[in-house]
């Protein structure tokens, strides 16, 4: 029994490693098939992505915002400049008509019409 026993053993292992020899070459054998899984964002990507998302809605805003102060304010300059041409242009026309009232011409008609007599004598003349 002893030969009958190391026969059956021996066999055994035979069938054993030409098992294992065959699963070592089907291995290679097998193609990779990619995966089609997708793997879920983490807490902090979707945390990261809606921070971007917020903070870009939010700058979109202050953009819009600013650029509605500024046309307000140009309106408000434009608006300034044109009541300081208009108290410019009304200065001009005053300063012209005081230098119309100011002429000697004038006073001396005025004078004469009111009955006042011209004494150069009294007449001082300043220079500014």
């Amino acid at each position: 029994m002893d030969n009958a026993a190391k026969k059956n053993y021996d066999s055994s292992q035979t069938q054993v490693s030409s098992e294992t020899q065959t699963q070592v070459t089907q291995q290679p054998e097998v193609q990779n098939i990619p995966l089609e899984s997708k793997v879920p964002f983490s807490l902090f990507e979707r945390i990261a992505i809606i921070s971007c998302c917020v903070m870009t809605v939010l700058l979109m805003v202050g953009l819009v915002s600013s650029k509605i102060a500024l046309a307000d304010s140009q309106r408000t300059l434009q608006r300034v400049n044109a009541k300081v041409s208009q108290v410019k242009s009304n200065n001009t026309d005053l300063k012209q008509e005081i230098g119309t009232l100011n002429s000697s011409d004038r006073l001396q008609s005025f004078a004469k019409a009111h009955g006042l007599s011209f004494n150069e004598q009294a007449v001082r003349n300043v220079a500014k």
